[in-house]
């Protein structure tokens, strides 16, 4: 069953439980092998479509960069989930859910140059600052893989927590964390071992952490809140409160944490200072993936039942654009 079904059912649960237009000259296309002659060199974003099994790639100006990929050369079933590029954005590594695989993406050629099987049901995936080490989260296995890129193999396999979904790395500690859906907590990586485990609310999802390091975030699907996790002493845990079923969770450079509300068709805006949400902005149908500008000056919603993405004015806080991307977007990614 597909990731985005999977969560479909996760949120209907919770919740029983409980079209801008495309601006002048803005286009879309999926990425593909048939690369045009001005296809830039510049940053790109990337979309995950798992229900279409390929890729959405957008230049900063959302105009296209190239036209179509599936998964040529990946054995079995392209099913993309989760996307982050490494440094330079010359390299995208894409989570497969229904083949067990992590696919390596040349950005500048448009294809698949490698594909290497990880753990069962792949969905979470981090990039080292470095690019040494990519770490991806194995929903069916309960375990981490650790891959390093050069040799093109897992090296390490962690087992955590109970349907491991997302990570994050601290630049400054050098520890990864992930999220654990079925358990209800984090699990803190270094080296090839878990550290430190951090109780969350029910089924937590996406996760960042603040700029400077001092924070973790995370999105708890099952409680509608988010998680504030000190990692340095003096402060204790909170939760503050957001919309229906939050999933994807992202910080600007200013400190303010993002999360798409998968129930509500929002993004809560929070500060951290006030330690409240601050706005709230109005998205496409079960926004999933969230991802922002290395500068802040974007935010990027994917919109898993619209087949849309959301653009949103950082400093504004305001909707920009909605594109279309491929049937069930998930993952979003901005290139450095």
């Amino acid at each position: 069953m597909p990731v985005s079904s999977l969560r479909r059912i996760l949120v209907s649960a919770v919740l029983a439980l409980g079209h801008v237009g495309l601006g002048a000259g803005m286009t879309q296309a999926h990425i593909g092998s048939n690369r045009p002659a001005n296809y830039p060199t510049r940053a790109v974003v990337l979309v995950a479509n798992t229900d279409s099994g390929d890729l959405s790639a957008f230049d900063p100006l959302l105009r296209p960069l190239a036209k179509r990929i599936g998964g040529d050369g990946v054995p079995g079933a392209f099913t993309p989930v989760e996307v982050a590029f490494g440094p330079g954005g010359t390299r995208a590594y894409v989570t497969s859910l229904r083949n067990n695989r992590l696919v390596v993406i040349d950005t500048l050629a448009a294809r698949v140059i490698h594909s290497i099987p990880v753990g069962r049901g792949p969905v979470g995936v981090a990039v080292s600052p470095a690019g040494r080490r990519v770490y991806v989260a194995n929903r069916g296995s309960n375990t981490v893989s650790i891959i390093d890129p050069a040799l093109g193999r897992v090296i390490a396999t962690v087992p955590v927590g109970k349907i491991p979904h997302s990570v994050a790395i601290s630049p400054a500690s050098r520890t990864v964390y992930v999220t654990n859906n079925g358990s209800g907590t984090v699990s803190a990586i270094r080296g090839h071992r878990v550290v430190a485990t951090y109780r969350t609310g029910l089924y937590p999802a996406g996760i960042a952490v603040a700029p400077g390091g001092g924070y973790l975030y995370v999105a708890n699907t099952g409680s509608d809140s988010v998680s504030r996790i000190p990692l340095t002493g003096g402060h204790a845990p909170a939760r503050i409160r957001v919309g229906q079923a939050p999933i994807g969770l992202a910080v600007t450079p200013n400190g303010l944490v993002w999360t798409a509300n998968s129930g509500s068709g929002t993004v809560s805006v929070i500060d951290p200072a006030r330690g409240a949400v601050i706005d709230t902005i109005a998205v496409g149908g079960t926004p999933e993936g969230v991802a922002a500008a290395r500068d802040g000056s974007r935010v990027y919603v994917t919109n898993n039942a619209s087949n849309t993405m959301t653009v949103i004015s950082g400093p504004t806080r305001r909707v920009i654009a909605t594109v279309p991307t491929g049937r069930g977007p998930e993952g979003v990614a901005v290139a450095p």
